[in-house]
C-alpha cells in the first residue's frame, strides 16, 4: 500500500493497494480540496480504519474487492483494476509474488 499526495492550488490524497498475485490494484481517494467542482472532503481516518480492519483479520478474507465494497462510504473513486505492469518495487523482496505480465526491474545508474 502507498499513498499519493498532490498539491498545487488544491490538494488530493489517494491510496493505491496492490494485490500481486492475482495482479490487481485497489485506488481510492480519501481527501480533496479545491480539485474541481466537488465539494471538500476529507475521510482518511475512516478509510484508514477500514482497512486496518481488513487486514488485521484472517487474510482469507481481506481481497480487495471486500475492502472497496466496505470503502463505498467512506472514500471517493473506488476502484478494483487489473495490472498488466508491476507498479512497484515489490519485486525487489517478494519476486515471487508477481504474477501478470510486465515485471518491474531495477536500472544500474550511469
Amino acid at each position: 500500500m502507498w499513498r499519493d499526495w498532490w498539491s498545487q492550488e488544491g490538494t488530493a490524497t489517494s491510496y493505491s493497494i496492490v494485490d500481486c498475485a492475482p495482479a490487481k490494484a485497489l485506488t481510492f481517494r480519501t481527501a480533496e480540496e479545491n480539485m474541481g467542482r466537488r465539494l471538500p472532503f476529507d475521510r482518511t481516518r475512516r478509510a484508514l480504519q477500514i482497512i486496518e480492519r481488513h487486514q488485521s483479520g484472517a487474510r482469507v478474507f481481506a481481497t480487495l474487492e471486500r475492502m472497496a465494497e466496505d470503502l463505498e462510504d467512506a472514500a471517493r473513486d473506488v476502484q478494483v483494476t487489473m495490472l498488466d505492469m508491476e507498479p512497484c518495487a515489490c519485486a525487489a523482496v517478494y519476486p515471487e509474488a508477481w504474477t501478470g505480465q510486465t515485471r518491474f526491474a531495477l536500472e544500474a545508474s550511469q
